[in-house]
């Protein structure tokens, strides 16, 4: 095992070659490894404070392990996959998406505090808001945002008219007021209190993963088409389209994350991962994180 010095800007990502790796983004260092499983893992996320990681996988496990050294803290066990994981801000529960459901369990002991039914079609992702009072979900035919207060579903945003199948991406505004939810052909901006719509932007084939940058004035996309945009909250205009040799295949970008302060960049794209220092409107690619084997489903800061 390798310490991990914390005082580095960190990378985590999740693969289907059954592993999550942490990475010094500055050197593109593999600095852990976890798993080491046949299972995909599709999922990782690190804890508000940085000293834990949790990982989802094919094999309906969620593995909490020890951010500094890897080890394995608990496993905690669904009945299938679970797609996507997610710490609260306070840090002391953890949200986990597998089959129609939602599994919300408490960090410290592992319990399982709520099992919530979404629906009939699958979860694809969730997210918490900032501020903690609110967590949204991704899933078939629209998105739904849940109080953290009641458990109960406040509103579900529908998008009837939207082609393919799927919600693929959910992530609140850094002042929690607003939700950005992808699907085919769409992205689409949400008032939180209201569960209005606000905003539309139609894109080229599936948008698999969005992230807003720290100060909430950049959003970027993930696409199926080989490349990410970086584009205005403001005007909602394209201000970068990211392509290099980061993506050899020209194959789905599936992940893409900023750092807590808004230098750098991650992507993640089939059997790759990248680093890119922004500077403005600007990101510039920085270098390759190589060591998955198989596709790297998400790639993370550590806050």
């Amino acid at each position: 095992l390798t310490l991990v010095r914390l005082s580095q800007v960190l990378v985590a990502s999740a693969s289907s070659d059954g592993t999550a790796k942490v990475w010094d983004s500055e050197s593109g260092e593999c600095l852990l490894t976890v798993g080491g499983g046949v299972q995909d893992v599709f999922s990782v996320a690190f804890s508000p404070d940085g000293c834990m990681l949790a990982t989802a996988s094919k094999d309906g496990t969620v593995s909490l392990w020890t951010a500094r050294l890897g080890e394995l803290l608990r496993t905690l066990q669904c009945a299938s996959p679970v797609k996507s994981v997610a710490f609260s801000p306070s840090g002391h529960m953890l949200i986990g998406v597998s089959g129609n459901d939602v599994f919300l369990w408490q960090v410290a002991s592992g319990e399982l505090l709520r099992t919530l039914a979404v629906g009939d079609t699958g979860v694809e992702a969730a997210a918490f808001s900032p501020n903690g009072s609110w967590f949204a979900t991704a899933h078939d035919l629209e998105g739904s945002l849940w109080s953290t207060v009641s458990w109960e579903c406040v509103h579900v945003l529908r998008r009837p008219e939207c082609r393919g199948t799927g919600m693929c991406a959910v992530a609140f505004s850094p002042d929690s007021a607003q939700l950005v939810v992808s699907c085919f052909g769409s992205v689409r901006l949400w008032d939180v209190s209201s569960g209005a719509l606000v905003r539309q932007l139609h894109v080229e084939g599936y948008v698999w993963s969005v992230a807003f940058s720290p100060d909430g004035m950049r959003l970027l996309l993930a696409r199926s088409n080989g490349t990410a945009l970086m584009i205005s909250t403001d005007s909602w205009e394209t201000l970068q389209t990211l392509t290099c040799a980061a993506f050899p295949r020209h194959d789905d970008v599936l992940s893409v994350s900023f750092s807590p302060d808004g230098s750098r960049v991650a992507a993640a794209a089939r059997y790759s991962a990248s680093v890119w220092d922004v500077q403005g409107c600007e990101a510039r690619f920085l270098r390759m994180l190589e060591g998955h084997t198989e596709d790297v489903n998400e790639v993370v800061f550590c806050p």
